[in-house]
């Protein structure tokens, strides 16, 4: 991502706010597949500095990837949970999986894990890269975890944010 394209416009933003307005959005499409989305919270701030539109964006492309590649009834788990004035944001699915050859090529622009016949999901290879890129420029980790036939989890780490 081209650094002057994307500048950041940094506040602060509720984690849990945005991903449950987000999850809301997606209502009918998970009707359609009889999908499932469950959300668990630690109670406490979950606030973390960033620009609330391109982590928007971050947690849209997120959700949209394990909903693309899951199995016919989607089952979605996102925690939020607090440790060491870090904020563990974390996205796991019970899809098809990525085989562990991949996980360092995912934030290739253009890479797009080889499915063959498992599963016909349209894209370019963009959105996982632009997840890399905004969270490198957010100073955040991103941590994937994945086992074929079984899923993956995909965890941000950001510091906590707190409000005066």
């Amino acid at each position: 991502m081209d650094q002057a394209a994307a500048k950041l416009q940094m506040e602060p933003v509720d984690m849990s706010v945005l991903t449950e307005r987000i999850v809301s959005q997606l209502e009918s499409r998970l009707d359609d597949c009889d999908g499932q989305i469950q959300m668990d919270f630690d109670i406490g701030s979950h606030y973390v500095l960033a620009d609330a539109l391109h982590l928007g964006n971050i947690i849209q492309n997120l959700l949209d990837n394990a909903l693309k590649y899951s199995r016919e009834r989607p089952r979605i788990h996102i925690t939020s949970t607090i440790s060491e004035k870090l904020l563990h944001w974390s996205i796991r699915d019970e899809g098809i999986g990525i085989d562990r050859k991949y996980i360092d090529k995912l934030h290739h622009k253009f890479f797009r894990v080889p499915t063959g016949d498992v599963h016909n999901a349209k894209g370019f290879g963009l959105g996982l890269h632009y997840v890399f890129q905004i969270i490198d420029r957010l100073g955040w980790t991103i941590h994937i975890e994945s086992t074929i036939n079984e899923g993956t989890t995909i965890t941000l780490k950001a510091p906590i944010h707190q409000l005066n």
